[in-house]
């Protein structure tokens, strides 16, 4: 997890200077519905591979 938490960390800080208040949420939001998407596509791999190996 911490792979994926510490390069999201340096791209959120410059867009979030670069840009106004709205547009920031607006992607800050995005950027957390894609985390949550990527974070249950993980799982759902883990869990079809441990399947795999142990079924």
């Amino acid at each position: 997890m911490a792979g994926y938490a510490s390069p999201s960390a340096p791209l959120s800080l410059p867009t979030g200077h670069a840009q106004s208040a709205s547009p920031a949420g607006a992607k800050s939001q995005r950027d957390d519905v894609v985390v949550v998407i990527v974070v249950i596509v993980v799982v759902v791999v883990v869990v079809v591979l441990a399947a795999a190996c142990f079924g």
